[in-house]
C-alpha cells in the first residue's frame, strides 16, 4: 500500500492466530466489518481498532444473500431461516425463524421488519414482502410486472426510513419502511428507467444510483425520485457493475473500464481501463482494483495512472470518505488498516 501512496498509522490483526478463516464475504457495516467464512461462521470486527467484538457459529451455511444491518442488529437469511443477531455482542434475538420466502436478491431490514424480494408463485403472487422480525409474520407486499433480481437498497437515519427496489421491466419503487402489519402501505414514489434493471441499486447519502441494461447510469434524488442526472454509454458498451460513490465522484463499469463522473452533475471525468472497484482517496490519488488482482493509484484530477501493485486474494472494503482509513482483508483472515497521519 505504501507504494501506492497509502501511509500512516497502521493496525494489523491476523484472525488466523485464533481461528481458521476461509473467506466467503466481507460485509461493511457503518465502518465495522462482518467477516463471513465459507462455512457460515461470522466474525465481527471493530473498524477503528480491528479488534474482534464477537464470533458467531449459529449458521448452518452462509447467508443466501448479503445480510442487512441496522444500528443494533444484523439481519439475514440462511438455510431458510431468518436470523437477527445483535451487533453489540453477537446474540441471536429473537431466535431464528423459518421463512417460506426464497430471496431473489439481497434483502434490507429495519429493527422491526425485513423486506425481501422473491419470485411469484401460485400460492404467493407478490415479488416483495415485508416480514416481521419479531413474529415472522409475512405481511404486506408488492406484485410487480417484472422480476426483482437486483439487490434492494435502503436510505435514511436510524437504520433506514425508505427502501428501494427495481424490476426487469425498468420500474423503480421507493417505499417508506412500513411495518409488516400495515394493511395499506403508501408508496413514496415510483419511476421507470426505460430499460430493465438487473444490477444492484446503490444508495449513498441522498443519491440513489441505478444502472440500466442499456448501459445508462441514472442518479436519482432518493427522497423525491427526481432524476439528478444521467449518463449514456458509447455505442456497443454494456454495463458491468452497479453504481459506486465517493465523496465527490460516481463510478460504474462499462465496456471493460470503470468510468468516473462528477457526483454533482454527472460530467464525465476519466476512466480506468480494467477498473472494477473504487477503494479510497488519499490526497490527490485514488485507488481502484482492476482486472488481474491488481490495485492501481490514479491521479484524481487527470485519471493518469501513478502506480500499481499485485494483490491477489485481498478484499478492499470501499472507503467513501476522502483521506479515511484504508482497510485490506485477505482470504485467510489477515486484516490491515492504514490511517491518515502518524
Amino acid at each position: 500500500l505504501a507504494t501506492l501512496g497509502v501511509e500512516g498509522k497502521t493496525f494489523v490483526h491476523d484472525l488466523a492466530e485464533t481461528s481458521t478463516i476461509h473467506l466467503h464475504a466481507v460485509h461493511e457495516m457503518d465502518g465495522d466489518f462482518l467477516i463471513e467464512d465459507i462455512h457460515g461462521d461470522l466474525t465481527y470486527v471493530d473498524g477503528d481498532t480491528l479488534n474482534v467484538r464477537w464470533e458467531f457459529y449459529g449458521l448452518d451455511e452462509p447467508f443466501v444473500e448479503a445480510p442487512s444491518a441496522t444500528p443494533t442488529a444484523i439481519i439475514g437469511i440462511s438455510d431458510d431461516k431468518m436470523h437477527v443477531i445483535t451487533r453489540d455482542n453477537g446474540v441471536p434475538s429473537p431466535a431464528p425463524r423459518w421463512v417460506d420466502v426464497i430471496p431473489s436478491a439481497a434483502p434490507v431490514a429495519t429493527d422491526s421488519t425485513m423486506y425481501v424480494a422473491t419470485y411469484p408463485t401460485p400460492s404467493g403472487n407478490k415479488t416483495v414482502y415485508a416480514i416481521s422480525l419479531g413474529s415472522g409474520y409475512k405481511g404486506w407486499g408488492e406484485r410487480t410486472r417484472g422480476d426483482v433480481v437486483s439487490n434492494l437498497a435502503k436510505g435514511g437515519p436510524n437504520g433506514g426510513d425508505t427502501f428501494y427496489f427495481a424490476t426487469t421491466t425498468g420500474a423503480i419503487y421507493a417505499y417508506p419502511t412500513h411495518l409488516a402489519s400495515n394493511r395499506d402501505p403508501a408508496i413514496a414514489w415510483q419511476a421507470n428507467a426505460a430499460a430493465p434493471v438487473r444490477l444492484d441499486l446503490t444508495v449513498d447519502g441522498e443519491d440513489l444510483g441505478v444502472v440500466a441494461d442499456d448501459g445508462r447510469l441514472i442518479c436519482y434524488d432518493r427522497i423525491t425520485g427526481n432524476v439528478r442526472w444521467e449518463v449514456s454509454p458509447e455505442a456497443g458498451q454494456r454495463p458491468e457493475s452497479a453504481a459506486q460513490f465517493s465523496d465527490n465522484h460516481a463510478f460504474y463499469r462499462r465496456g471493460g473500464a470503470l468510468y468516473a463522473f462528477d457526483r454533482t452533475n454527472g460530467a464525465e471525468l476519466w476512466s480506468v481501463e480494467g477498473g472494477r472497484q473504487f477503494v479510497a482517496q488519499r490526497g490527490d490519488r485514488m485507488l481502484f482494483t482492476v482486472d488481474g488482482d491488481v490495485v492501481v493509484s490514479i491521479d484524481a484530477e487527470t485519471g493518469e495512472r501513478k502506480g500499481c501493485a499485485y494483490m491477489p486474494h485481498v478484499t478492499f472494503p470501499p472507503q467513501r470518505t476522502a483521506d479515511g482509513t484504508v482497510t485490506a482483508i485477505t482470504d485467510k483472515g489477515l486484516l490491515v488498516s492504514v490511517e491518515l497521519g502518524w
